[in-house]
Protein backbone atom coordinates (compact mmCIF):
# COMPACT_ATOMS: atom_id res chain seq x y z
CA UNK A 1 0.00 0.00 0.00
CA UNK A 2 1.47 3.36 -1.01
CA UNK A 3 1.65 6.37 1.29
CA UNK A 4 -0.52 9.43 0.58
CA UNK A 5 1.96 12.31 0.59
CA UNK A 6 -0.55 14.97 -0.43
CA UNK A 7 -0.92 17.77 2.13
CA UNK A 8 -2.22 21.28 2.54
CA UNK A 9 0.80 23.62 3.04
CA UNK A 10 -1.19 26.13 5.13
CA UNK A 11 -2.57 23.37 7.37
CA UNK A 12 0.92 21.94 7.85
CA UNK A 13 2.37 25.33 8.82
CA UNK A 14 -0.52 25.97 11.19
CA UNK A 15 0.09 22.67 12.93
CA UNK A 16 3.85 23.21 13.11
CA UNK A 17 3.46 26.59 14.76
CA UNK A 18 0.51 25.62 16.95
CA UNK A 19 -2.03 27.90 15.26
CA UNK A 20 -4.61 25.23 14.36
CA UNK A 21 -7.90 25.05 16.20
CA UNK A 22 -10.48 27.65 17.13
CA UNK A 23 -9.34 30.70 19.12
CA UNK A 24 -9.99 30.96 22.84
CA UNK A 25 -12.04 33.94 23.99
CA UNK A 26 -10.62 35.55 27.14
CA UNK A 27 -12.79 37.85 29.22
CA UNK A 28 -11.05 39.58 32.15
CA UNK A 29 -14.23 40.37 34.11
CA UNK A 30 -14.40 41.87 37.59
CA UNK A 31 -16.05 38.75 39.03
CA UNK A 32 -13.53 36.44 37.39
CA UNK A 33 -11.69 35.37 34.26
CA UNK A 34 -13.65 33.47 31.61
CA UNK A 35 -12.23 31.28 28.82
CA UNK A 36 -14.43 29.95 26.03
CA UNK A 37 -13.69 28.00 22.84
CA UNK A 38 -16.48 27.51 20.29
CA UNK A 39 -16.52 25.69 16.96
CA UNK A 40 -18.54 27.71 14.42
CA UNK A 41 -21.57 26.08 12.88
CA UNK A 42 -25.35 25.86 12.97
CA UNK A 43 -25.57 25.52 15.87
CA UNK A 44 -22.09 26.39 17.16
CA UNK A 45 -20.44 23.73 19.31
CA UNK A 46 -18.82 24.13 22.70
CA UNK A 47 -15.21 22.91 22.75
CA UNK A 48 -13.95 24.10 26.14
CA UNK A 49 -14.91 26.48 28.91
CA UNK A 50 -13.37 27.68 32.17
CA UNK A 51 -14.07 30.21 34.91
CA UNK A 52 -11.88 31.32 37.78
CA UNK A 53 -13.43 33.66 40.34
CA UNK A 54 -11.56 36.76 41.48
CA UNK A 55 -10.96 36.71 45.25
CA UNK A 56 -13.45 39.13 46.89
CA UNK A 57 -10.67 41.24 48.40
CA UNK A 58 -9.22 41.98 44.93
CA UNK A 59 -12.40 42.91 43.08
CA UNK A 60 -12.34 46.58 44.00
CA UNK A 61 -8.64 46.98 43.14
CA UNK A 62 -8.24 46.88 39.36
CA UNK A 63 -4.45 46.60 39.35
CA UNK A 64 -4.38 43.72 41.84
CA UNK A 65 -7.25 41.97 40.04
CA UNK A 66 -5.43 42.09 36.69
CA UNK A 67 -2.22 40.88 38.34
CA UNK A 68 -4.08 37.89 39.80
CA UNK A 69 -5.83 37.06 36.52
CA UNK A 70 -2.69 37.40 34.41
CA UNK A 71 -0.87 35.10 36.83
CA UNK A 72 -3.61 32.45 36.73
CA UNK A 73 -4.19 32.50 32.95
CA UNK A 74 -1.34 30.07 32.02
CA UNK A 75 -2.65 27.41 34.41
CA UNK A 76 -6.20 27.70 33.08
CA UNK A 77 -4.93 27.32 29.51
CA UNK A 78 -2.90 24.24 30.47
CA UNK A 79 -5.74 22.65 32.39
CA UNK A 80 -8.14 23.05 29.45
CA UNK A 81 -5.68 21.33 27.12
CA UNK A 82 -6.40 23.73 24.28
CA UNK A 83 -5.53 22.69 20.73
CA UNK A 84 -5.40 26.19 19.31
CA UNK A 85 -2.81 28.80 20.21
CA UNK A 86 -4.77 31.92 19.25
CA UNK A 87 -6.65 34.19 21.65
CA UNK A 88 -9.29 36.88 21.29
CA UNK A 89 -9.44 39.19 24.30
CA UNK A 90 -11.81 41.84 25.61
CA UNK A 91 -10.76 45.19 27.01
CA UNK A 92 -12.78 45.76 30.22
CA UNK A 93 -15.35 48.55 29.82
CA UNK A 94 -14.30 50.22 33.06
CA UNK A 95 -10.84 50.74 31.55
CA UNK A 96 -12.21 52.25 28.34
CA UNK A 97 -12.76 55.93 27.65
CA UNK A 98 -16.11 56.27 25.91
CA UNK A 99 -17.94 59.43 24.89
CA UNK A 100 -20.45 60.46 22.24
CA UNK A 101 -19.27 63.54 20.34
CA UNK A 102 -20.49 65.44 17.31
CA UNK A 103 -17.64 66.07 14.87
CA UNK A 104 -17.54 68.48 11.94
CA UNK A 105 -16.73 66.67 8.72
CA UNK A 106 -13.52 67.75 6.94
CA UNK A 107 -12.98 66.99 3.27
CA UNK A 108 -10.44 64.23 2.57
CA UNK A 109 -9.85 63.60 6.29
CA UNK A 110 -11.07 60.21 7.59
CA UNK A 111 -13.51 60.43 10.47
CA UNK A 112 -11.31 58.02 12.46
CA UNK A 113 -8.47 60.56 12.29
CA UNK A 114 -10.72 63.39 13.44
CA UNK A 115 -12.06 61.24 16.28
CA UNK A 116 -8.55 60.44 17.51
CA UNK A 117 -7.78 64.13 17.86
CA UNK A 118 -10.99 64.69 19.81
CA UNK A 119 -10.31 61.79 22.16
CA UNK A 120 -6.74 62.88 22.92
CA UNK A 121 -7.97 66.41 23.64
CA UNK A 122 -10.81 65.17 25.86
CA UNK A 123 -8.50 62.97 27.93
CA UNK A 124 -5.61 65.40 27.86
CA UNK A 125 -2.80 62.97 27.10
CA UNK A 126 -0.31 62.07 24.40
CA UNK A 127 -2.27 60.53 21.47
CA UNK A 128 0.38 57.81 21.10
CA UNK A 129 -0.46 56.55 24.61
CA UNK A 130 -3.91 55.42 23.46
CA UNK A 131 -5.39 52.75 21.23
CA UNK A 132 -8.48 54.06 19.42
CA UNK A 133 -11.66 52.43 18.17
CA UNK A 134 -14.11 55.15 17.08
CA UNK A 135 -17.59 54.12 15.88
CA UNK A 136 -19.29 56.46 13.42
CA UNK A 137 -23.05 56.48 13.97
CA UNK A 138 -23.89 58.77 11.05
CA UNK A 139 -24.82 62.35 10.08
CA UNK A 140 -26.88 64.36 12.55
CA UNK A 141 -30.54 64.61 11.52
CA UNK A 142 -30.51 68.41 11.80
CA UNK A 143 -26.98 69.08 10.49
CA UNK A 144 -25.55 66.81 7.80
CA UNK A 145 -22.16 68.55 8.04
CA UNK A 146 -21.59 66.88 11.42
CA UNK A 147 -21.46 63.22 12.40
CA UNK A 148 -22.34 61.50 15.65
CA UNK A 149 -19.30 59.48 16.66
CA UNK A 150 -18.78 57.14 19.59
CA UNK A 151 -15.21 57.86 20.63
CA UNK A 152 -13.58 54.98 22.49
CA UNK A 153 -9.98 54.59 23.55
CA UNK A 154 -7.94 52.49 25.92
CA UNK A 155 -4.48 52.82 27.41
CA UNK A 156 -1.82 51.32 25.16
CA UNK A 157 -0.08 50.15 28.34
CA UNK A 158 -3.09 48.00 29.28
CA UNK A 159 -3.27 46.50 25.78
CA UNK A 160 0.43 45.66 25.99
CA UNK A 161 -0.10 44.02 29.40
CA UNK A 162 -2.91 41.85 28.01
CA UNK A 163 -0.80 40.86 25.00
CA UNK A 164 2.12 39.98 27.28
CA UNK A 165 -0.13 37.93 29.58
CA UNK A 166 -1.54 35.89 26.71
CA UNK A 167 1.91 35.28 25.25
CA UNK A 168 3.12 34.14 28.67
CA UNK A 169 0.29 31.59 28.45
CA UNK A 170 1.72 30.43 25.09
CA UNK A 171 -1.13 32.08 23.18
CA UNK A 172 -0.90 34.58 20.36
CA UNK A 173 -3.32 37.50 20.10
CA UNK A 174 -5.66 37.17 17.11
CA UNK A 175 -7.90 40.06 18.10
CA UNK A 176 -8.64 42.59 20.84
CA UNK A 177 -12.13 44.07 21.15
CA UNK A 178 -13.89 46.41 23.51
CA UNK A 179 -16.57 44.92 25.74
CA UNK A 180 -19.21 47.14 24.16
CA UNK A 181 -18.68 45.49 20.78
CA UNK A 182 -18.16 41.97 22.11
CA UNK A 183 -21.31 42.15 24.25
CA UNK A 184 -23.59 42.26 21.19
CA UNK A 185 -21.66 40.31 18.54
CA UNK A 186 -22.95 37.07 20.02
CA UNK A 187 -26.47 38.12 19.00
CA UNK A 188 -25.71 38.84 15.34
CA UNK A 189 -27.38 35.58 14.36
CA UNK A 190 -30.66 37.18 15.49
CA UNK A 191 -30.30 40.52 13.73
CA UNK A 192 -28.33 39.88 10.53
CA UNK A 193 -31.39 39.30 8.34
CA UNK A 194 -32.26 42.00 5.82
CA UNK A 195 -35.65 42.56 7.42
CA UNK A 196 -33.99 43.23 10.78
CA UNK A 197 -31.84 46.12 9.53
CA UNK A 198 -33.95 48.67 11.42
CA UNK A 199 -34.74 46.52 14.47
CA UNK A 200 -33.95 48.55 17.58
CA UNK A 201 -32.34 46.51 20.35
CA UNK A 202 -31.22 47.68 23.78
CA UNK A 203 -28.57 45.40 25.23
CA UNK A 204 -28.12 45.71 28.97
CA UNK A 205 -25.13 43.85 30.45
CA UNK A 206 -25.62 44.15 34.22
CA UNK A 207 -22.36 43.20 35.86
CA UNK A 208 -21.03 43.04 39.37
CA UNK A 209 -19.30 46.43 39.34
CA UNK A 210 -21.07 48.25 36.49
CA UNK A 211 -23.65 48.10 33.71
CA UNK A 212 -22.94 48.37 29.99
CA UNK A 213 -25.64 49.94 27.83
CA UNK A 214 -25.49 49.25 24.09
CA UNK A 215 -28.18 50.29 21.61
CA UNK A 216 -28.12 48.86 18.09
CA UNK A 217 -30.18 49.20 14.94
CA UNK A 218 -29.93 45.77 13.38
CA UNK A 219 -26.25 44.87 13.85
CA UNK A 220 -25.14 48.53 13.76
CA UNK A 221 -24.12 50.02 17.11
CA UNK A 222 -25.58 53.51 17.57
CA UNK A 223 -25.09 54.15 21.29
CA UNK A 224 -22.92 52.89 24.15
CA UNK A 225 -22.51 53.96 27.74
CA UNK A 226 -20.78 52.69 30.86
CA UNK A 227 -22.90 53.13 34.02
CA UNK A 228 -21.22 52.73 37.40
CA UNK A 229 -24.12 50.83 38.94
CA UNK A 230 -23.77 47.08 39.43
CA UNK A 231 -25.00 44.32 41.69
CA UNK A 232 -22.10 44.72 44.12
CA UNK A 233 -23.19 48.31 44.79
CA UNK A 234 -26.75 47.15 45.44
CA UNK A 235 -25.52 44.46 47.82
CA UNK A 236 -23.33 46.98 49.65
CA UNK A 237 -26.33 49.27 50.25
CA UNK A 238 -28.47 46.36 51.44
CA UNK A 239 -25.70 44.96 53.65
CA UNK A 240 -25.18 48.36 55.29
CA UNK A 241 -28.86 48.89 56.02
CA UNK A 242 -29.49 45.36 57.27
CA UNK A 243 -26.15 44.91 59.06
CA UNK A 244 -25.27 41.73 57.20
CA UNK A 245 -22.46 40.51 54.95
CA UNK A 246 -22.31 41.16 51.20
CA UNK A 247 -22.97 37.47 50.50
CA UNK A 248 -26.02 37.52 52.76
CA UNK A 249 -27.25 40.71 51.08
CA UNK A 250 -26.87 39.12 47.64
CA UNK A 251 -28.83 36.06 48.76
CA UNK A 252 -31.60 38.29 50.15
CA UNK A 253 -31.83 40.29 46.93
CA UNK A 254 -32.02 37.21 44.70
CA UNK A 255 -34.48 35.49 47.04
CA UNK A 256 -36.79 38.51 46.75
CA UNK A 257 -36.39 38.44 42.97
CA UNK A 258 -37.25 34.73 42.80
CA UNK A 259 -40.73 35.42 44.18
CA UNK A 260 -41.69 37.17 40.92
CA UNK A 261 -43.61 35.20 38.32
CA UNK A 262 -42.60 34.91 34.67
CA UNK A 263 -45.62 36.70 33.25
CA UNK A 264 -44.10 37.13 29.82
CA UNK A 265 -43.81 33.37 29.28
CA UNK A 266 -47.46 33.57 28.20
CA UNK A 267 -47.07 36.65 25.99
CA UNK A 268 -45.58 35.71 22.60
CA UNK A 269 -47.85 38.30 20.96
CA UNK A 270 -45.74 41.04 22.55
CA UNK A 271 -42.92 40.32 20.07
CA UNK A 272 -42.62 43.58 18.06
CA UNK A 273 -43.72 43.49 14.45
CA UNK A 274 -40.82 42.57 12.18
CA UNK A 275 -38.58 41.64 15.10
CA UNK A 276 -36.16 38.73 14.99
CA UNK A 277 -36.99 35.48 16.66
CA UNK A 278 -36.46 35.34 20.40
CA UNK A 279 -33.08 33.97 21.48
CA UNK A 280 -33.12 30.25 22.05
CA UNK A 281 -32.18 28.99 25.47
CA UNK A 282 -33.10 32.19 27.28
CA UNK A 283 -33.74 32.16 31.01
CA UNK A 284 -37.22 33.39 30.25
CA UNK A 285 -39.18 36.23 28.74
CA UNK A 286 -41.15 38.78 30.71
CA UNK A 287 -43.03 41.68 29.18
CA UNK A 288 -45.15 44.73 29.78
CA UNK A 289 -48.52 43.07 29.34
CA UNK A 290 -51.45 44.99 27.80
CA UNK A 291 -53.39 44.71 31.05
CA UNK A 292 -50.54 46.53 32.83
CA UNK A 293 -51.42 49.69 30.92
CA UNK A 294 -55.11 49.30 31.82
CA UNK A 295 -54.30 48.80 35.51
CA UNK A 296 -52.11 51.86 35.60
CA UNK A 297 -48.41 52.34 36.22
CA UNK A 298 -48.51 52.45 40.03
CA UNK A 299 -50.41 49.18 40.41
CA UNK A 300 -48.22 47.33 37.92
CA UNK A 301 -45.03 48.67 39.51
CA UNK A 302 -46.12 47.48 42.96
CA UNK A 303 -46.06 43.86 41.79
CA UNK A 304 -42.31 43.82 41.14
CA UNK A 305 -41.05 46.49 43.51
CA UNK A 306 -37.46 45.94 44.70
CA UNK A 307 -36.61 45.59 48.35
CA UNK A 308 -37.36 48.95 50.03
CA UNK A 309 -33.68 49.52 50.79
CA UNK A 310 -32.81 49.22 47.09
CA UNK A 311 -35.68 51.16 45.57
CA UNK A 312 -33.61 54.31 45.01
CA UNK A 313 -30.65 52.50 43.41
CA UNK A 314 -32.89 50.50 41.08
CA UNK A 315 -34.72 53.64 40.00
CA UNK A 316 -31.39 55.39 39.36
CA UNK A 317 -30.34 52.61 36.99
CA UNK A 318 -33.73 52.58 35.25
CA UNK A 319 -33.60 56.36 34.79
CA UNK A 320 -30.04 56.19 33.43
CA UNK A 321 -31.10 53.61 30.85
CA UNK A 322 -34.12 55.69 29.86
CA UNK A 323 -31.91 58.75 29.32
CA UNK A 324 -29.65 56.65 27.08
CA UNK A 325 -32.64 55.67 24.95
CA UNK A 326 -33.85 59.27 24.67
CA UNK A 327 -30.44 60.47 23.54
CA UNK A 328 -30.09 57.71 20.95
CA UNK A 329 -33.53 58.49 19.53
CA UNK A 330 -32.55 62.14 19.01
CA UNK A 331 -29.45 61.36 16.94
CA UNK A 332 -30.65 58.33 14.97
CA UNK A 333 -33.63 59.09 12.71
CA UNK A 334 -36.42 56.54 12.95
CA UNK A 335 -34.86 54.62 15.84
CA UNK A 336 -37.34 52.81 18.03
CA UNK A 337 -36.44 50.38 20.79
CA UNK A 338 -38.26 47.14 19.98
CA UNK A 339 -36.79 44.94 22.67
CA UNK A 340 -34.58 44.85 25.73
CA UNK A 341 -32.03 42.03 26.02
CA UNK A 342 -30.60 41.57 29.52
CA UNK A 343 -27.34 39.74 30.14
CA UNK A 344 -24.63 39.77 32.80
CA UNK A 345 -24.79 38.25 36.25
CA UNK A 346 -27.27 40.93 37.32
CA UNK A 347 -29.79 39.59 34.79
CA UNK A 348 -30.55 36.85 37.30
CA UNK A 349 -32.30 39.57 39.32
CA UNK A 350 -35.80 39.77 37.81
CA UNK A 351 -36.57 42.90 39.82
CA UNK A 352 -33.87 44.86 38.03
CA UNK A 353 -34.75 43.67 34.54
CA UNK A 354 -38.49 43.96 34.90
CA UNK A 355 -38.35 47.42 36.46
CA UNK A 356 -36.27 48.68 33.52
CA UNK A 357 -38.64 46.97 31.07
CA UNK A 358 -41.61 48.70 32.67
CA UNK A 359 -39.82 52.06 32.60
CA UNK A 360 -39.16 51.68 28.86
CA UNK A 361 -42.47 49.86 28.20
CA UNK A 362 -40.85 47.26 25.96
CA UNK A 363 -40.60 43.48 25.96
CA UNK A 364 -37.56 42.19 27.82
CA UNK A 365 -35.64 38.97 27.38
CA UNK A 366 -33.08 37.52 29.78
CA UNK A 367 -30.66 35.48 27.71
CA UNK A 368 -28.16 32.72 28.46
CA UNK A 369 -25.62 33.01 25.58
CA UNK A 370 -24.26 29.52 26.30
CA UNK A 371 -27.64 27.82 25.87
CA UNK A 372 -27.50 27.84 22.06
CA UNK A 373 -24.17 25.98 22.01
CA UNK A 374 -24.47 22.28 21.28
CA UNK A 375 -22.47 20.03 23.59
CA UNK A 376 -21.96 16.37 24.39
CA UNK A 377 -21.20 16.78 28.08
CA UNK A 378 -17.63 15.58 27.61
CA UNK A 379 -16.12 19.00 26.83
CA UNK A 380 -13.48 20.30 29.28
CA UNK A 381 -15.30 22.51 31.79
CA UNK A 382 -13.53 24.12 34.75
CA UNK A 383 -15.20 26.10 37.51
CA UNK A 384 -18.66 26.22 35.91
CA UNK A 385 -21.89 24.25 36.27
CA UNK A 386 -23.35 24.00 32.76
CA UNK A 387 -26.66 22.66 34.09
CA UNK A 388 -27.44 26.20 35.23
CA UNK A 389 -28.08 29.33 33.17
CA UNK A 390 -25.19 31.80 32.72
CA UNK A 391 -26.27 35.20 31.35
CA UNK A 392 -22.90 36.60 32.45
CA UNK A 393 -21.10 34.94 29.51
CA UNK A 394 -22.29 37.39 26.84
CA UNK A 395 -18.87 39.06 26.34
CA UNK A 396 -17.00 35.76 26.00
CA UNK A 397 -19.65 34.40 23.61
CA UNK A 398 -19.47 37.63 21.60
CA UNK A 399 -15.69 37.39 21.32
CA UNK A 400 -16.11 33.97 19.70
CA UNK A 401 -18.35 35.60 17.08
CA UNK A 402 -16.06 38.55 16.33
CA UNK A 403 -14.35 38.32 12.91
CA UNK A 404 -10.68 37.39 12.86
CA UNK A 405 -8.05 38.84 10.53
CA UNK A 406 -7.52 36.65 7.48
Amino acid sequence: MGLNLRFNPKELLDNLFGQSGNPVAVDFGSSGIKLLVVQPGQPPKLEAIAFLATPPELRSDTRKRFSFQFEQLPKLVRDLGLKGRRAVCAIPANQTFCKHVQIERVADVPMATLAQGVIAQQIGCDPSALVYQPIEVGPLPNDATKSEVICTAVSRELVNLIVAATRHSKLEIAGVHGEFIAAIRGFDHLTKRTEDATLGSLYLDIGESSTKVVIAQGTRIVFVRFVEVGTRGLDYVLATKRSCTLDEASALRLAHSSTLGDEGQQAPAMQPAGAAAAPQGGLGIFAIMPQDRRRGKSEAAAEDAPLPELAEQVEILADEVQMCVRYAETVVPGLRIDRLICTGGGANDKTLCRRIARTLRVQAQVVDPLARLSRTGKEPAIGIDLSKAHPEWSVAAGLCACPLPS
